[in-house]
């Protein structure tokens, strides 16, 4: 039976936590930052909640962008402006330039490659802010665009999982298919395993999920361990 895998993209392929600190730390530079890392969760908290309140469009993205900012100092206690917002999200574009795909998942990709394991990307945004990351990232090496599903295109996002429907329906296969790998409990193994698909949760920062409705398939921490990933892919 052939294999579909699909990716997330955000923190999932990449870091997405160093171009945040960087730009936080030239936005923001009066607030001092005990733990970065407990920042950038709260953030990326915000910006899961705040997603699905906004249509995927441009016009609608900087108000995305200033309404998860403003929600992560109101926890802060903090306060901060607009224009200081969007300048943070400016230096925060401009630091994905930078951005290089996580150790291990090139090799990943090229072994896939090679075993002719379909590859892809389902990622929630804006297409092209999206884009933009994957072309810095030189995804298109590996994965073909048209293997590459944004939500901004789908017309639904993550959790919903319509999102891995409407892959699969394009694809005219099955959710049992796809083996879906992602960073986020509920966006990335909830969704996809309530679409039918298996999942693997790429769990590099050590979240710890209470009361789990839905157990993930694998649970990893970093790409490193190749073989155990390929073994799961080419058992299920």
């Amino acid at each position: 039976m052939k294999k579909y895998i699909f990716f997330d993209l955000d923190d999932t392929l990449y870091d997405q936590e160093l171009p945040f600190i960087k730009a936080f730390k030239s936005s923001f530079p009066e607030i001092k930052v005990s733990n970065w890392d407990k920042l950038y969760k709260l953030f990326r908290q915000k910006s899961d909640e705040v997603f699905p309140l906004f249509p995927n469009t441009q016009e609608n993205i900087e108000d995305m962008w200033i309404a998860r900012m403003q929600l992560t100092f109101k926890v802060l206690g903090q306060s901060t402006s607009n224009f200081q917002i969007l300048n943070f999200q400016r230096n925060y574009n401009n630091n994905l330039q930078y951005i290089c795909l996580f150790t291990g998942v090139e090799e990943l990709l090229r072994i896939l490659i090679r075993k002719n394991i379909f590859g892809g990307i389902i990622t929630n945004g804006n297409l092209k802010h999206q884009t933009d990351k994957i072309t810095a990232l030189k995804i298109l090496n590996y994965i073909p665009s048209d293997r590459i599903f944004i939500s901004s295109e789908l017309g639904v996002s993550k959790p919903n999982p319509k999102v891995f429907q409407v892959v699969a329906s394009k694809l005219d296969i099955s959710t049992s298919d796809i083996i879906y790998i992602g960073d986020n409990y509920l966006n990335d193994v909830y969704a996809a395993k309530k679409a039918g698909c298996k999942s693997i949760w790429f769990n590099h920062r050590k979240n710890i999920i209470s009361d789990v409705p839905i157990e993930t398939d694998l649970e990893i921490s970093t790409y490193s361990k190749i073989d155990t990933i390929l073994e799961f892919i080419e058992n299920k």
